[in-house]
């Protein structure tokens, strides 16, 4: 068995240097070498012995005597207990805690050994069992400081902050001036979106503890969340300082600095993690939005598969469960695939183009899964063999291959000269274009507007306008109709519309994409932030403005531009320049609607950018 360095990263993925891996130490300094309890002075001199060789990173060393030992006496609860430590440190979990186990039955009343346990299923996602073993613990020790932060950690993991917050409460009440736990407690009041008391936490630790680089850290993302972007930076570069192989951190700071308008310092900071934390999934991901923002496409689209990687948290694509493999560029001639959907609506929209591509590589069978609201209008494609609901996916038998609709670019190495912009790609019912025609104004320039988008989205507080009310000076435009085409939030308003901004409101009636495009359809304009409905304007070849926000804006607008290459000659881009400030935008949006009606209807209809 390889001898683990000190100055090697820990075998458990903490990201730390073996020797500096608070777990471990505080796990093997559980054990007192000299007030073990053995079966006679041999074992006590090799459990010694052993305890030195595991503490100072030997770990084979360790581990062969622990095995003597239990050889010995096989109930040696100590040397159970540390053998389950090392085979935790080697990421065998299940063994560790087979092991750990085996030790709190031969002698149950040692606190030490329910600690160590719930450490070890903590690290296996068995984060109930684990708050079970922690207060096991503090019933046997109610004082053993240790197990309070993990307590915490766990609990706040169970989402109960209120619970993690009493823990470190405790903790500081049996060691006023322990830096951890005022850091811990400050994680678990932001939890709680209690952001001035947080950052009091944080600074209070900093104050017992200068060089704590993760208070730092925590501190930075703090003051992110305020917007006190310079306080953060500053932050983060100084737990750099403190400890300059922390990929957390410039993780961190490679998200900050893109909304200072320093992308390629961002990139470098993501680069840096990766360097030191290889599967580092969500800095992959990270750097992939930033490249494919700066056209950066032949690594953008290979970074941008990190996005389903087992490592990222909070994924938003997950692998399907499907009766065949993925395809990884296999010859396709006579075969037949699945493109899966992914994201939102938006993405599977502008995906679909890709489509027919697939058919020219020769599959003979392309079926097309999607979200239920896009269902009726991807019946429009006409190289797309089988559209269905993620909900009828068990139809889906003896296929070849399966991928995800976003991975397409990639496959076809798209860039800005391949990106296949024939225009349009989907199309109205017709039967719903005359339904729809009944409820729109016969004469006039008629232009939708979607103010909002989801608000689950994450970047929906800078990408969504506050209100209707902010598009007012759209209205000293005349002999213009304004549709609403707002669905879910912000529909409310669209039906009791401010005085003095008339509005048609369709949105509450449309029942899915295909109801939304019979609508566009017959629209001169629309008008929108940057949701599905921008996508499927363009889709479908119709002129579109989207309002882009300063800060978060998505890698698909690219940067800087006022057109989009995936939707040439339909789309403009109305970009903010002061964040938050939408008064300008919308200023221009007036400007430039006040063009639109006085040219010629022709012109209006063909209008490019």
């Amino acid at each position: 068995m390889k001898k683990i360095s000190r100055n090697e990263l820990c075998p458990c993925g903490s990201g730390k240097k073996y020797k500096l891996c608070c777990a471990h130490k505080n796990l093997i300094s559980a054990v007192n070498p000299h007030s073990i309890e053995t079966g006679g002075a041999t074992i006590t001199t090799k459990l010694n012995l052993a305890i030195k060789h595991h503490q100072g990173g030997r770990i084979a060393e360790a581990e062969i005597i622990y095995q003597q030992i239990l050889e010995e006496e096989p109930g040696h609860a100590d040397a159970l207990n540390l053998s389950g430590l090392i085979a935790h440190q080697q990421g065998n979990n299940d063994i560790a805690i087979h092991l750990i186990t085996r030790a709190i039955n031969a002698k149950p009343s040692d606190q030490h050994y329910y600690y160590n346990l719930g450490v070890v299923l903590q690290a296996h996602d068995r984060v109930k069992d684990a708050i079970t073993c922690y207060r096991q613990a503090l019933a046997i020790q109610p004082d053993y400081i240790e197990v309070y932060p993990n307590l915490g950690a766990a609990l706040q993991a169970q989402n109960q902050p209120d619970e993690a917050i009493a823990c470190y409460l405790q903790a500081l009440s049996i060691r006023p001036n322990d830096a951890k736990s005022y850091s811990n407690l400050g994680l678990a009041l932001q939890a709680k979106d209690r952001l001035e008391e947080a950052i009091t936490c944080f600074k209070q630790a900093l104050s017992i503890q200068p060089d704590y680089a993760e208070a730092y850290s925590n501190l930075g993302v703090a003051l992110q969340a305020q917007g006190r972007l310079d306080e953060t930076v500053a932050c983060f570069r100084q737990a750099l300082l403190i400890k300059p192989n922390y990929a957390k951190v410039y993780y961190n700071l490679g998200t900050v600095l893109p909304d200072q308008g320093w992308l390629n310092d961002a990139i470098a900071c993501y680069r840096q993690a990766l360097l030191i934390q290889p599967n580092y999934a969500q800095a992959r991901f990270n750097l992939a939005l930033i490249l494919l923002q700066l056209e950066q496409f032949d690594e953008g689209w290979i970074c941008y598969e990190a996005r389903f990687d087992k490592n990222k948290p909070n994924r938003s694509t997950e692998i399907p469960d499907l009766p065949c493999p993925r395809w990884l560029g296999e010859d396709l001639h006579g075969k037949s695939i699945i493109i899966w959907p992914e994201q939102g609506m938006g993405d599977e929209i502008q995906s679909a183009r890709f489509i027919p591509l697939l058919k020219k590589l020769g599959a003979e069978k392309v079926a097309l899964v999607c979200k239920s609201p896009l269902k009726a209008l991807f019946h429009s494609l006409p190289d797309a063999d089988l559209v269905i609901a993620e909900s009828e996916a068990a139809q889906l038998v003896g296929y070849d291959f399966w991928e995800f609709q976003m991975s397409l670019p990639m496959h076809f190495k798209t860039n800005l000269d391949t990106i296949p912009d024939r225009l349009p790609y989907l199309a109205a019912d017709e039967i719903k274009r005359k339904y729809w025609s009944e409820q729109l104004p016969a004469v006039g320039l008629k232009v939708g507007l979607v103010w909002k988008g989801s608000e689950t989205h994450p970047n929906d507080a800078k990408r969504s306008l506050p209100g209707l009310a902010t598009l007012a000076p759209l209205w000293s435009v005349p002999e213009i109709s304004f549709i609403s085409l707002q669905k879910g939030q912000g529909e409310d308003e669209a039906s009791h519309p401010p005085a003095g901004q008339p509005l048609i409101h369709l949105g509450s009636q449309i029942k899915d994409f295909s109801d939304s495009a019979a609508i566009v359809s017959q629209l001169d304009l629309v008008i929108c932030v940057d949701t599905a409905i921008a996508h499927l304007t363009g889709a479908l070849g119709k002129p579109c403005w989207v309002l882009l926000p300063s800060t978060g804006t998505d890698w698909r607008w690219l940067k800087a531009r006022k057109d989009s290459p995936w939707y040439p000659g339909s789309m403009h881009l109305f970009r903010q320049t002061d964040k938050g400030n939408w008064d300008e935008v919308v200023a221009q949006l007036a400007d430039m609607l006040v063009k639109f009606r006085h040219a010629s209807s022709p012109f209006a209809h063909k209008l490019r950018y």
